[in-house]
């Protein structure tokens, strides 16, 4: 008896810990300053969306493992000559203006689809300071193992294109940001929040390179993501 009396003493904490487990789903946006990234996307961001999980080490502090994904993309037109309406306007599309004249480009211009997908792994930490029953304020840093393809084609969609071409990189980054946490919805030891962070990212350049083409691979250009990092979440704690 005083055998089982001692193993529920010692495993009172391990459970206590157990009960304390959050799980949220999330999207993010992570700028950068990088002037390469316009040629993705105009606003100069990267979206991401994934899932975290945490588990309790010690009083209001959690360990945060996450996955994430996101990915940005534009047409490149390859013949940027504009033409004006003329004649038979069946063959072309309206692109706005210039100079208070009507551009038009006609709708066999070649293009192609320039885009890019960022897959991030991320571990860290959460730290909740109480502020009333119902809102928390969040202090959460982790760190990033981060890969990043780059793909050229008719269709980017398209896996199996035959004019598909594709880089792959790898870079490793952090993100710290702090933010509000509110639960609308408690239920003894459980609550649904609702949560908002602000901080700061930042991933290593993505260097892109060739390798098939000679022994040594040929840089083909590089990424960078490091900016302001802002991010929304809907979860659970039990």
């Amino acid at each position: 008896m005083k055998f089982f009396t001692l193993c529920s003493l010692l495993l009172a904490p391990g459970l206590a810990q157990a009960q304390s487990i959050e799980a949220n789903i999330n999207t993010a946006l992570l700028g950068t300053s990088d002037t390469d990234f316009e040629n993705f996307s105009y606003s100069s961001v990267m979206p991401a969306h994934g899932v975290d999980v945490g588990f309790k080490v010690a009083n209001n502090l959690n360990v945060l493992i996450g996955v994430h994904s996101g990915t940005v993309g534009t047409n490149v037109y390859v013949d940027g000559e504009a033409h004006t309406l003329s004649g038979d306007d069946s063959a072309v599309s309206y692109d706005g203006y210039d100079g208070g004249e009507e551009i038009y480009y006609y709708e066999d211009d070649p293009s192609f689809q320039l885009a890019s997908t960022v897959n991030q792994l991320k571990a860290g930490v959460r730290y909740r300071f109480d502020w009333t029953r119902r809102l928390k304020v969040t202090a959460t840093g982790q760190g990033i193992f981060a890969h990043a393809n780059l793909r050229l084609d008719e269709d980017t969609e398209l896996e199996s294109s035959e004019v598909a071409v594709a880089y792959n990189a790898f870079a490793p980054g952090i993100v710290a940001a702090a933010g509000l946490e509110w639960a609308p919805i408690i239920k003894g030891d459980a609550r649904i929040n609702i949560g908002m962070e602000a901080g700061y990212g930042h991933i290593l350049a993505f260097n892109f390179s060739e390798k098939n083409a000679s022994d040594d691979p040929i840089p083909v250009g590089s990424l960078n993501l490091n900016g302001q990092f802002l991010r929304w979440y809907v979860g659970t704690r039990f």
